[in-house]
């Protein structure tokens, strides 16, 4: 979505349309990013265009790779297990030669307060528009199931809301 999207989006009779299109959906700076927990120095890297200037959410999600329920869930490796999360990103913006670095280690507190405890929210991240590269890494060994994946989220936070 860029900024005339939102706009369009926020109208009464075209922003129905929109909604119903699926054209008022979050922007996702990452698709299928999956990263190895039990391997410390697990990386991916992806490339991403933002449309628009935005702040983006980092989550993380322990997602079942077969129909069985997790056994262990972000509250039993954070809390209960006192395992330690320690995520590593860096975001290189076109050409440039700065490259945005920073390091999240979230707790139990980052847990959803709404009892979801397969996803935890890791931080938030300013992203301008334009072509960016991101590189994630895993710092930190977290032994996880055989069914299980780790999969993170980068998602714009401007919402167009229902019209």
């Amino acid at each position: 979505m860029n900024e005339t999207i939102l706009a369009l989006c926020k109208k009464p009779a075209i922003g129905i349309a929109m909604w119903l299109t699926s054209m008022c959906a979050t922007n996702q700076a990452l698709k299928d990013a999956y990263l190895d927990m039990n391997m410390e120095g697990a990386t991916i890297t992806q490339k991403y265009t933002a449309p628009m200037d935005e702040v983006y959410t980092l989550s993380a999600h322990l997602a079942s790779t077969n129909n069985e329920p997790n056994k262990k869930s972000w509250n039993d490796l954070l809390c209960k297990d006192k395992y330690t999360i320690s995520i590593s990103i860096e975001i290189k913006t076109g050409n440039k030669p700065e490259i945005y670095r920073e390091i999240f280690l979230p707790d139990c507190k980052a847990i959803s307060p709404s009892g979801d405890f397969n996803s935890i929210k890791l931080g938030n991240i300013n992203l301008t528009k334009g072509a960016h590269t991101i590189t994630v890494s895993n710092m930190r060994t977290i032994p996880t199931q055989d069914n299980q994946k780790f999969q993170l989220v980068l998602s714009g936070n401007k919402s167009a809301g229902f019209p």
